[in-house]
C-alpha cells in the first residue's frame, strides 16, 4: 500500500513538473518580446517596474499612479524623458493603447546602478480609459538603454484600474 502511494505521488510530481516546464517554455522571453512589441530578451531582469504600497496609489481611472523603477544591474540605464512608456490593455483578445494624461519633459534620464542608487526612480502616469465601467488590467511598459553597451532593456508591470 505504501509503495503504491509513493508511486502515485512520484508520477503526479513528474506530471506536474513536466506541465510547469512546458508552460515556462511557452511563455519565455521571445513570446513576451513579441507580446510587448519590443526587440529584446532583457525583460524584467535588468530593470524592474514596481507598484509599491508606499506610493499610496488609488488605482482609479484618470488618477495619478506612481511606480518605482529599480535598476538591478551594475550599469547606468538611460531613458528618454517619457521612459518610452506604453500603456496597453487587452480587449477581446487584442492589445489596445491606453491614454496617459501625464506630461513628460524632453530630457535624458539616468538611472544609476543598483549600488549607487538602490531606491531607483519614480515613474508617474495618469492612465485613462474612457467610459470605464469595471475593473480593468492595464500593462505599463518602460524601455531604456544600458549606457555602456547600447543594449535595450525593458520592464513592465500589470495594475488593476477601477472606474
Amino acid at each position: 500500500m505504501k509503495s503504491t502511494n509513493m508511486i502515485i505521488l512520484l508520477v503526479a510530481t513528474l506530471v506536474f513538473s513536466a506541465s510547469c516546464a512546458t508552460e515556462k517554455s511557452n511563455s519565455g522571453p521571445n513570446k513576451l518580446s513579441d507580446e510587448l512589441n519590443v526587440n529584446t530578451d532583457d525583460i524584467n531582469s535588468t530593470i524592474l517596474l514596481v507598484d509599491s504600497a508606499e506610493m499610496a496609489n488609488t488605482h482609479i481611472n484618470g488618477s495619478l499612479l506612481s511606480l518605482k523603477l529599480i535598476n538591478q544591474s551594475t550599469e547606468t540605464i538611460n531613458f528618454n524623458g517619457n521612459y518610452d512608456l506604453k500603456l496597453i490593455t487587452q480587449k477581446s483578445g487584442d492589445w489596445i493603447d491606453v491614454s496617459n494624461g501625464f506630461y513628460y519633459p524632453d530630457s535624458l534620464i539616468k538611472l544609476l546602478s543598483a549600488e549607487q542608487d538602490p531606491v531607483g526612480l519614480t515613474v508617474n502616469i495618469t492612465p485613462y480609459i474612457g467610459a470605464l465601467t469595471e475593473l480593468t488590467k492595464i500593462r505599463i511598459i518602460v524601455s531604456g538603454i544600458i549606457d555602456s553597451k547600447n543594449t535595450l532593456v525593458v520592464a513592465y508591470t500589470d495594475v488593476i484600474i477601477s472606474p
